[in-house]
């Protein structure tokens, strides 16, 4: 979109992955407050059915731990102006091998979808789990970052 009054508008179209989760759904809210024109694109596992925020939402069925995700997610990313990567595994927590190809391995086919597509702006959420354990509190950005196992 541009600034200048006599520029023609255009329509942004938002990508965002893990559309149907919890921090998504505030994300989806905010869009349509801020962003009522935005074309918005929702790529999860099982697109909801039910739910207002949700109506807008144009959906794509993609399993980021799936080795094909970055192919699959191509008609998605397909006239993207921005991804807001939110998409996140948890469970199961003992299958360490699914939560590193759905977290890991699923970012990395975001961002190749995104390469192929030529989505150029990221906005990612990331893992409080990069920080070192042992704070009582909350932390600021000079906290190390050596992880957590």
């Amino acid at each position: 979109m541009s600034d200048h009054p006599n520029a023609p508008v255009t329509r942004r179209t938002v990508v965002v992955t893990g559309a149907s989760g919890n921090v998504a759904s505030g994300v989806l809210r905010a869009l349509a407050r801020h962003v009522p024109d935005a074309e918005i694109v929702g790529v999860c596992r099982r697109p909801p059915t039910l739910g207002r925020i949700y109506e807008r939402v144009r959906w794509h069925a993609v399993d980021l731990s799936d080795p094909d995700a970055a192919t699959e997610l191509g008609p998605a990313m397909a006239g993207a102006d921005v991804v807001i990567h939110l998409a996140l595994a948890t469970q199961p927590v003992r299958d360490e091998d699914y939560l590193y190809r759905a977290n890991v391995l699923g970012t990395q086919a975001v961002l190749e979808a995104m390469h192929a597509a030529g989505v150029e702006q990221l906005v990612y959420a990331s893992s409080l789990g990069v920080y070192a354990p042992g704070a009582s509190g909350p932390v600021d950005e000079t906290w190390p970052d050596t992880g957590q196992e």
